[in-house]
């Protein structure tokens, strides 16, 4: 019966998460409503507050979720090792541009840009994880197999981020 509970309510959240996103990406953080996300997911207003305290909140989450389907990527390419380091470099470009993630990423930034309290958020995830945890070993690794020539990694993994 715990499980049978368990099983809803990742689904509940799994639904929940899904709408929010199409929603935030189609019209805005600003513009969708809570009562959007209802309408979408036949879910009652309590089932929502049960699952999260805000919308606020489900927009956090749909942030975490889509920059973890972008951290599983990075982590492939990290750990390959058939390529040098400028490779890796280029390979995450190149994903980039193609991945969905990268989609589900780029169809809400625009409204991040809109909320300084959102943006800020962003920003401080991509210099206190991304560019630390999967750029700044890349630049190592290639400053080591001297693809790659400089004197300041973590100066360059934060640049190349900004400017991507």
């Amino acid at each position: 019966m715990e499980r049978k509970i368990q099983q809803r309510t990742i689904e509940s959240r799994k639904k929940l998460l899904d709408a929010a996103y199409h929603l935030f990406a189609e019209k805005g953080y600003d513009e969708t409503s809570l009562q959007d996300i209802i309408d979408i997911t036949n879910l009652s207003k309590g089932a929502i507050y049960h699952h999260f305290s805000s919308k606020e909140e489900i927009f956090l989450r749909v942030c975490d979720r889509v920059g973890q389907e972008s951290e599983r990527v990075l982590r492939k390419i990290v750990s390959r090792e058939d390529l040098s380091g400028v490779e890796k470099l280029k390979e995450i470009f190149r994903v980039s541009l193609l991945c969905p993630s990268q989609k589900r990423i780029m169809d809400i930034v625009p409204y991040l840009l809109d909320n300084p309290k959102f943006l800020s958020i962003e920003i401080q995830s991509v210099f206190n994880e991304v560019a630390p945890l999967y750029i700044k070993p890349i630049l190592e690794q290639g400053i080591k197999d001297g693809s790659i020539k400089t004197e300041h990694p973590n100066e360059l993994a934060e640049a190349l981020l900004i400017l991507a």
